[in-house]
């Protein structure tokens, strides 16, 4: 889940699901997909410096076979 810091206060939020929208000129929205609240107005993204080697994944076996 991403963590937010809003821009005012410095407050730190995490929204459970977010909606990234991309406008015609090229600029991203972020929504949040519960409240439908504009993220990008009032929050910034953090990002956090890591190298993800913790982070693991698994196939599902539902996926089939073959290149995608």
């Amino acid at each position: 889940m991403p963590t937010y810091k809003n821009k005012k206060d410095g407050a730190i939020r995490v929204f459970s699901r977010t909606r990234t929208y991309i406008n015609s000129d090229g600029t991203k929205r972020e929504v949040d997909a519960v409240t439908g609240e504009d993220i990008t107005a009032d929050w910034e993204l953090v990002v956090e410096k890591s190298d993800y080697k913790s982070i693991t994944a698994k196939k599902n076996p539902n996926d089939g076979y073959g290149t995608r």
